[in-house]
Parts: C-alpha cells; sequence; structure tokens
C-alpha cells in the first residue's frame, strides 16, 4: 500500500514535518539501513555478514590474531562498499544539511556515502566542506589505512592498498626494514573506542532539539546510548524499516522504507 493512503502514517509524517520546521538544532543518527538500497548489506539482514561468519569477525581480537579471516570477512564487506553511490536517501538527507534544516550527523557506516552525496551537490567548496565537517563517522572510514611499523604511524589511502585485482595488500614491507607489517583499515573494531562519542554526546545534551534516527538498530553501545541523552522536554523520531527497542521512548516512530518515507517528508517540508 502507498504509504499516503495510510492515514495513520500521514499525521505521523506531519507530526515528524512539524518537529522539523519548530527545531533550532537537529541531530541527525544514521546506520545501515540508510545504505542497503545502495547495494550495502546490513550485517543482520538475511544476506549479511554475520549468516557466513561468527558475530566478532570485524573485531580487534580476530585482526591481530585471525589475521586471514578478519581479512576475509573484511573483503566481502568492502567489496560492496567500493562502488557503492549515494541513494535518494542520502541524497535527502544531504539537501537537508544545506537547508539547515540537519545541524550535525552521527553515522554508524563506514561507506563515507553521506559525505559522498555532498560531493555530488552543486555547491562551493567551502560549503561542501562544512557540510563534510558537521558528520561523525563514529565507526570511521574505508577510505583510509594504518600501517605502523618502526614506532610510526603511516597513513595510506584506499588506492595505496589496492592490488590490480581490487584486493587489500593488508601484509606490507617498509623500507629499511625486516619482514612485513599488517595495514589496518582506519575504521572502529569490535573492542575499540568510537570515534568522536564525546563530542556527539555533547551535542546532543546541549544543543539538540531533535533527533531523527534513521536506519539503525541501536544494538551496537556507545552509539546506542545517545538517544537517551536527549533532555526529556526534547524530541526523538525513529524511521526504520523495523521497530526498535528504545529505552527512553520516543515522540513519533515510522517503520516504512525509509527512501520512501523520507521523499514525502521532503516534499511536505518544501510546501
Amino acid at each position: 500500500m502507498f504509504l499516503m493512503e495510510d492515514e495513520t502514517i500521514n499525521v505521523k509524517i506531519d507530526k515528524i514535518v512539524e518537529l522539523m520546521k519548530a527545531s533550532n538544532y537537529t541531530i541527525l543518527l544514521s546506520g545501515a539501513g540508510v545504505s542497503t538500497s545502495s547495494g550495502i548489506p546490513d550485517f543482520r539482514s538475511e544476506t549479511g555478514l554475520y549468516t557466513k561468519y561468527p558475530s566478532d569477525v570485524l573485531s580487534r581480537s580476530y585482526f591481530y590474531n585471525k589475521t586471514d579471516l578478519f581479512y576475509e570477512a573484511f573483503h566481502e564487506k568492502f567489496s560492496t562498499i567500493l562502488n557503492a553511490e549515494p541513494n535518494e536517501g542520502h541524497n535527502i538527507i544531504a539537501k537537508w544539511q544545506c537547508e539547515d534544516i540537519i545541524n550535525f550527523i552521527s553515522t554508524q557506516n563506514i561507506d563515507g556515502l553521506h559525505k559522498k552525496a555532498i560531493s555530488s551537490m552543486g555547491i562551493n567548496v567551502e560549503k561542501k566542506d562544512l557540510l563534510k565537517n558537521s558528520i561523525n563517522e563514529i565507526h570511521g572510514t574505508i577510505e583510509t589505512f594504518t600501517l605502523k611499523a618502526r614506532g610510526k604511524k603511516n597513513k595510506l589511502k584506499l588506492a595505496d592498498v589496492l592490488n590490480s585485482e581490487g584486493k587489500i595488500t593488508y601484509r606490507r614491507q617498509v623500507d629499511g626494514a625486516v619482514g612485513t607489517y599488517l595495514v589496518k583499515p582506519d575504521v572502529v573494531l569490535f573492542g575499540e573506542q568510537p570515534l568522536g562519542y564525546g563530542k556527539v554526546s555533547e551535542i546532543v545534551k546541549k544543543k539538540a532539539d531533535l533527533m531523527i534516527v534513521v536506519g539503525t538498530s541501536l544494538e551496537v553501545y556507545p552509539f546506542a546510548y545517545l538517544p537517551t541523552l536527549m533532555r526529556h522536554s526534547k524530541h526523538v523520531v525513529i524511521i526504520n524499516k523495523t521497530p526498535i527497542n528504545l529505552q527512553r521512548g520516543y515522540t513519533v516512530e515510522i517503520n516504512e522504507d525509509i527512501n520512501e518515507v523520507l521523499k514525502i517528508i521532503d516534499s511536505k517540508l518544501h510546501e
């Protein structure tokens, strides 16, 4: 059934639009569900990574102790991300950033598609940089890697570590050193601290009037704590394909196709 034929959803969308228009500072939290229509499966989906590998395969422990299996799983996830393009949801969110409807984003995704959507916008470079700086990739990015050797950290770009087959050369030699050294993706593995969580939590506690949670089941901590930091007089909106068990509670929840919901909200915002 088309979303707008559902009176209950219509009422919920109208409420979300009202909250967005009234908010002075809106933060958006995004997860894997935002990127699935770009061809990137959710880890926990029926075709996701965890159907083939242990749930902790992308952990710090696996990286150092079972590196080959870690990179086998990482390559599978990586291959779906490498050529992915922003979908309609990413583009709508980027437009909302440009229009100051969304003021800050914290994303669990390592695919870089929020920033890629901004890069494709017809705005000046300074504005693009400003918008990209308001995106916190809390679990890092696949765009860069780190090689630790001889007491130094060497930063490598994605293109630097790919071989002719598009695979990551994760054991590399270093000039003047014996043996090989491991290349580590600049993503936050299980067992590691998220990036910029303190900054995001302060924004939530001190600035945010409205939090929009899109495409995440909020099962990974400490990211999942962020909605609980919202002041009780402020609002949390959930837009996710499946229901979320949110400890804090929420103002509105819609469990439908994410892109369809975002499109309808966008059209109503600009009526």
